[in-house]
């Protein structure tokens, strides 16, 4: 755990659709939602827990098919989506909040916090999106060659010992880390810790099943559709090394009317809230704390291009 942990998080649980789901919990005053991205889980908030726990009350759970949570196959009638994971979430304030919460979302958990604010807009009062997926496997974006190259590759992952291969391939730790250098660009809390965290679900029996149900998802919402629709504000944070999610073609996202402020750091990749909490954390709290929204944009952070 971060040293900027508080001295007490809470590891509690609810139901959803008859599934003991985790969390972990932790402070107390406004509530806020923290929502993981793919292959990651509520620990991947670490470096949030603690700073964030000074002044909310905090929850930051494993989505369904992640972490500690349960991985039930997607032929039981739950698959891997958007928005049954933006379901799992509105169960979970059900259950913990009563009042509208702030919802921060890194990567597909962005995309999870956007759906959960047009299924249950009264549930949300703002959205902070953390280099959010791009989907650059949807079907709306192939042109090309790719409306050949990507039908195959989702093709392949409907074979179930390519996919468990291609699993225990990348959760062995060294070639994970070296996976994650891209991710991490900086090395900074590259440690063993998160190699952990993030090698030790992918060895769960039901992990093979999430990723090809996951994996093939290439319809549903991009994040421009969400935006588009989306009545509440939207902050938008991006590390600017992110070498998956591009930060120019995150960058015009911010035209949507919902997005309040745009924010690109520099130096930090795909995961800048966990590579660079000492950047990302106090433009969390401007965010959250600001009034009129006015107050986010255009106030660069150490490390921020403008």
């Amino acid at each position: 755990m971060s040293e900027t942990a508080p001295r007490l998080v809470a590891k509690a649980h609810y139901d959803w659709l008859g599934m003991d789901c985790p969390l972990l919990r932790t402070g107390a005053g406004q509530p806020l939602l923290l929502v993981h991205g793919f292959g990651a889980c509520g620990l991947h908030w670490r470096h949030q827990l603690g700073a964030l726990g000074r002044d909310h009350l905090v929850l930051a759970p494993d989505l369904v098919g992640f972490g500690d949570a349960p991985m039930p196959q997607p032929t039981r009638g739950r698959p891997y989506r958007f928005a049954d994971w933006a379901d799992q979430m509105a169960t979970l304030l059900r259950t913990e909040a009563h009042t509208p919460v702030w919802v921060v979302g890194h990567s597909i958990g962005a995309l999870v916090a956007l759906e959960l604010a047009l299924q249950h807009p009264d549930a949300v009062r703002g959205v902070i999106a953390i280099n959010p997926s791009l989907r650059q496997l949807h079907r709306r974006r192939q042109r090309g060659l790719a409306t050949v190259t990507v039908p195959l590759a989702m093709a392949l992952l409907a074979w179930r010992p390519l996919v468990a291969g291609l699993l225990r391939f990348t959760r062995h730790p060294p070639r994970l880390r070296h996976l994650l250098l891209r991710a991490y660009p900086s090395g900074r809390h590259l440690d063993n810790a998160l190699v952990d965290m993030l090698a030790a679900p992918a060895r769960r029996p039901g992990a093979v099943a999430v990723l090809q149900s996951f994996g093939r998802y290439d319809h549903g919402p991009l994040p421009e559709d969400q935006l588009r629709r989306c009545r509440r504000p939207v902050h938008l944070i991006w590390g600017a090394a992110d070498p998956w999610e591009s930060v120019d073609r995150g960058r015009e996202l911010s035209r949507f009317g919902c997005v309040r402020s745009w924010h690109s750091v520099e130096g930090l990749g795909h995961c800048p809230h966990d590579e660079g909490p000492e950047q990302i954390n106090p433009l969390l709290l401007r965010c959250m704390d600001s009034t009129d929204d006015a107050g986010c944009r255009d106030q660069p952070v150490e490390g921020e291009a403008a």
